[in-house]
């Protein structure tokens, strides 16, 4: 079947503008620098355990949270933010939606800013295919 012209014309701009990742941001916009205590929180099957979310964003010292996904949304922004009762500067999710997010530079400025970083669950062969597909 033959596809009209028109219709990749009409198209082409929502093609070529598409975003190759998706940010929810609560809390303060400024970043700010503190001294983050080194840590790792691994958890799996797809319940979480305050407890240990607490010690995570405790690491933190109140800085700025990045959580990272390969789908979904900002389902953990609020429960990181506000409902843990652990005070921090701010909780931003970015959700990949192509491998090039993996290099564009408002995404790793944040990487590098953050003070602690959650990798949120799911497919994790997709987060290798998202991650790592400029760095072969």
């Amino acid at each position: 079947m033959k596809v009209p012209f028109i219709s990749l014309f009409l198209f082409l701009p929502f093609l070529i503008t598409a975003q190759s990742y998706v940010n929810y941001h609560i809390g303060n916009e400024e970043n700010i620098m503190t001294n983050p205590v080194g840590g790792i929180c691994m958890m799996g099957g797809a319940t979480e355990n305050d407890n240990a979310l607490r010690w995570f964003l405790e690491r933190s010292s109140g800085g700025d949270i990045l959580i990272l996904r390969t789908s979904g949304s900002d389902s953990y922004n609020d429960y990181f933010y506000s409902e843990l009762g652990v005070s921090v500067n701010s909780v931003e999710t970015i959700v990949f939606n192509t491998a090039e997010a993996s290099t564009n530079s408002y995404v790793l400025d944040k990487i590098l800013k953050a003070e602690a970083i959650w990798f949120a669950g799911g497919n994790q062969w997709d987060y290798v295919n998202l991650y790592t597909a400029y760095a072969i």
